[in-house]
């Protein structure tokens, strides 16, 4: 698990209720309107009566809740409810959402995508950057100077971030290191000291496919507290599970490596279908001498198909049954309920997903739906903010026992 001097440590398993720590009454009441406070609209604020109504206590707890509240400085009161009806206008109170901002990074293998959030979860700007092919500059200092272009984006600066999670094509011990080697492993492996040499901020490093499986149950259409399967399809399969609600991640971070693929007929290879769909096309193009070649973007070679484009037909139902082989695998070993398809937009087309659902029976006795996911290529992404937010919070909520 990988922290820095100020922060403190938070990794990829989620601490049960029993775990945490014992609280009185009036701390409980506390984090109560402070969290509804941070679920609410950061620029609307709550009224008192709102406050009420949404945690069941009184109203003198609530404005004493609320003045203890402000004296921490974690909530400031805005102007008069002039909409509280008959009367002295209401109060009105606000979270101080930009003083505790978290960064979310997705360093994959060609790109890197960062998302910067304040306390209510609110989004504040982003970046998205392709590495450069010549390597002039090094993988940390491009993800370095997507970071600043992020907080650029969010009129921030680098004191206002306590938290950051960066996700990683890799299996990632509890320590924050990479569990076990491998070459592509490697190819994506990001110099963190360099990235964050001159800034003081808590640090957490996941697996990019448990990252999507995380956002998928806070924001995507699944059943958060059910059985469903995240995998990862782009450059390299990867899967992140989710067991009645739960994140597994294995002893070591290696729950979800898809290695073993390469063990199984028709299979043969952990690459994913983005870069199967480009390798195919090539392949096809030395065939195609006398026509267009194929387009090597999904999305292009997609719309060929759904235009009725023979060889772009074969290609694409080519890699439904790669698609329907390893969501096989899946069914068997782990009968989710669903396995989402994350990762690039193309490949979550309607006609290949439904292809690849009707052929999973031809290679595993236990059915299973297919879905796009909702979040599109921002899963990792938004994981990544889910958790460094979730890690902000517990530090401001740790104020609230002093």
């Amino acid at each position: 698990m990988v922290t820095t001097e100020r922060g403190q440590p938070f990794g990829h398993r989620f601490a049960s209720a029993e775990e945490g720590p014992r609280h009185t009454v009036r701390e409980w009441n506390e984090r109560l309107v402070l969290d509804r406070l941070w679920a609410g609209d950061p620029l609307e604020g709550l009224s008192t009566n709102e406050l009420i109504s949404q945690t069941g206590l009184t109203r003198a707890t609530v404005l004493a809740q609320c003045d203890d509240l402000q004296r921490r400085g974690l909530i400031v009161q805005g102007p008069p409810d002039r909409q509280s009806g008959a009367g002295r206008p209401g109060k009105r109170f606000f979270p101080r959402s930009r003083d505790a901002l978290c960064v979310g990074v997705d360093a994959g293998l060609n790109s890197a995508t960062v998302a910067v959030a304040d306390v209510t979860g609110r989004r504040l700007g982003g970046a998205r950057i392709r590495f450069a092919d010549d390597l002039s500059r090094s993988r940390a200092v491009q993800v370095r100077a997507a970071i600043d272009e992020a907080l650029a984006a969010a009129e921030a600066d680098h004191e206002q971030v306590r938290t950051v999670c960066f996700g990683f094509a890799a299996p990632i011990a509890a320590e924050g290191s990479m569990a076990m080697e491998d070459p592509f492993w490697r190819e994506v492996e990001v110099d963190l000291k360099e990235v964050l040499r001159d800034l003081d901020w808590a640090v957490a490093v996941h697996n990019d496919a448990n990252l999507a499986a995380i956002a998928e149950r806070d924001a995507g259409t699944v059943d958060p507290a059910g059985d469903f399967v995240v995998l990862l399809a782009g450059e390299r399969f990867g899967a992140g599970i989710v067991d009645g609600g739960h994140l597994l991640t294995g002893a070591r971070g290696g729950a979800g490596e898809m290695v073993y693929l390469e063990h199984v007929e028709g299979v043969r290879s952990t690459e994913g279908l983005g870069r199967l769909a480009r390798t195919w096309a090539e392949q096809a193009n030395v065939e195609l001498s006398d026509d267009a070649p194929l387009p090597l973007d999904p999305h292009e070679l997609i719309a060929q198909a759904a235009e009725g484009r023979p060889a772009a037909l074969r290609l694409v139902d080519d890699l439904s049954d790669r698609l329907a082989r390893v969501v096989a695998t899946l069914s068997s070993l782990l009968n989710p309920q669903v396995v989402v398809i994350s990762g690039a937009t193309a490949l979550e087309d309607e006609v290949l997903l439904q292809r690849a659902e009707e052929r999973v029976g031809d290679y595993a006795p236990m059915p299973v739906r297919i879905i796009p996911s909702a979040l599109g290529t921002d899963a990792v992404v938004e994981g990544a903010i889910v958790v460094a937010l979730e890690a902000v919070r517990e530090t401001l909520r740790a104020r609230l026992a002093d």
